[in-house]
């Protein structure tokens, strides 16, 4: 399942089919759209609901559009969420036997690779975006 997942995201991404031309939220060329406020701006300040701790590039559509909620703001990003969230699922099940843990620790543990997973991401997404 994820290699299907995987494989229709890389069409997505590098091939404009009919399907993406007609559901625009499939089609990466104007899915964008759907992430930020328009016209773009630059974003000027850093956000009360990042507690003014992060600065996105552009002026979001709506709260964490650009980040914890970007999945549902095109299919692109839904199925990398999709993908992600089986691979932790997999993790956690791996694991679960070995520390004999109570059932809420399942969706916990899910909880935290997905946490831990966004701050690496963040963390060299944001050096990155500013050596550029």
């Amino acid at each position: 399942m994820a290699g299907a997942i995987n494989g229709l995201m890389d069409k997505l991404q590098f091939r404009n089919t009919e399907f993406s031309k007609k559901y625009p939220w499939f089609n990466p060329d104007i899915s964008w759209i759907l992430k930020w406020e328009h016209p773009l701006k630059i974003s000027s300040s850093k956000k009360w609901y990042y507690l003014w701790l992060h600065k996105t590039q552009f002026n979001e559509k709506f709260p964490y559009s650009s980040t914890v909620l970007v999945f549902v703001t095109d299919g692109w990003h839904f199925l990398k969420w999709v993908l992600f969230t089986i691979y932790e699922i997999i993790i956690v099940y791996l694991l679960y036997p070995s520390f004999n843990f109570e059932w809420y620790w399942f969706p916990l543990g899910v909880l935290i690779l997905k946490i831990l997973r966004g701050i690496g991401f963040n963390v060299v997404f944001e050096y990155k975006r500013n050596e550029a």
